[in-house]
């Protein structure tokens, strides 16, 4: 059902990110749901028709008033015994400990043996992933420093599991963007819960740029003209803050 391409790559990242799976074949539960917060209807919107259009998976959506949630469901056994082929772990994403599965990324020793391959087969596989991921758990916000005046705007990548943040910094190194090393952050629910985060990140103009022009993230787009009007509140046009790449 599924090719193991850019687009599935793109669902695999979706997924990883945002998405849940129980399977219990015993108690006949087979469900994948792709969870939003309520203020993301564009990008909810999206993901229906990304879902529809390249697998003809049309999903029943309902919400989760108390947690300000919309959730979309797709509950059939073949679905989810594929999803779960593709490398989708059932149960909860924290304690497995998810990461992206080898069909996608390969490591930089296989990359300089295997370049040809890497271009034709890899390479936009990453791209999908990337994408995925970044428009689930991902940002773009404004970096301001006071004593230097100078600003960015950076990319961040967020995620309770410490091996798919790994990944993400790993995959972005392969197309040639370096972010930060990995840091753990423990933070707390609106509901007064503790949870242990990790990110990477990145401020520079050039890879934030190529980012953005590579994996073309929908967050990016959806958030473009919002991050346009805070520079503008410092008296800088977007155009300016990628300046090292975009010299219109």
């Amino acid at each position: 059902m599924f090719e193991k391409n850019r687009i599935t790559a793109e669902l695999m990242g979706i997924s990883l990110g945002d998405a849940h799976v129980k399977y219990n074949p015993e108690k006949s539960i087979y469900k994948y749901e792709i969870a939003f917060n309520s203020n993301e209807d564009k990008y909810l919107g999206y993901v229906k028709n990304f879902l529809k259009h390249n697998f003809g998976f049309i999903p029943s959506e309902y919400n989760r008033i108390d947690e300000a949630t919309v959730v979309l469901s797709l509950g059939t056994k073949e679905r989810v015994q594929n999803l779960l082929k593709l490398g989708l772990k059932s149960g909860s994403k924290v304690a497995n400990q998810v990461s992206v599965p080898k069909w996608i990324k390969r490591d930089f020793e296989w990359i300089i043996n295997n370049l040809e391959q890497w271009n034709i087969i890899y390479r936009p596989r990453v791209l999908g992933c990337l994408r995925g991921l970044i428009d689930t758990d991902g940002c773009f916000y404004i970096k301001h420093h006071k004593s230097s005046g100078y600003t960015a705007v950076s990319l961040q990548f967020c995620n309770a599991s410490r091996p798919l943040v790994e990944d993400f910094k790993d995959m972005c190194a392969s197309i040639g963007i370096i972010t930060s090393k990995v840091s753990e952050y423990t933070g707390t629910t609106e509901k007064g819960n503790k949870y242990i985060s990790f990110r990477t990140s990145t401020e520079s103009k050039e890879k934030v740029w190529n980012f953005i022009n590579l994996v073309k993230p929908m967050k990016w787009v959806y958030n473009k003209n919002k991050i346009q009007n805070k520079l503008e509140d410092f008296g800088i046009k977007m155009k300016d803050v990628f300046v090292y790449k975009n010299k219109q």
